[in-house]
């Protein structure tokens, strides 16, 4: 409840991010909704909003959001391992430099 939210919708909501100060928490597209550029066009309207580095963490595999994330000048700045859904995994931090 502390995030902001922006919502995609297409007569209903296929994707959404949520953002604390400068700190993406969350970035999700419905998966029938991906690859139509959805998440650009959110990401590009919330970094308007922002001054100074923006944050996020992203599991280190999703190979396709880190990708996402670069094209935007995020960078890896620090990875570390936690557990998720009873699952170890690396997580990236990554910033816009």
């Amino acid at each position: 409840m502390a995030s902001d939210i922006f919502v995609y919708d297409l007569g209903r909501i296929v994707a959404y991010v949520a953002v604390l100060e400068n700190e993406i928490r969350a970035l999700f597209v419905d998966p029938e909704a991906r690859g139509q550029g959805i998440a650009t066009q959110l990401l590009t309207g919330m970094l308007k909003g922002t001054d100074g580095p923006v944050s996020l963490c992203v599991v280190e595999s999703n190979i396709s959001a880190k990708s996402l994330y670069e094209t935007f000048g995020f960078v890896v700045t620090d990875k570390f391992k936690t557990e998720y859904n009873g699952m170890q995994v690396v997580v990236n931090t990554m910033t816009t430099v």
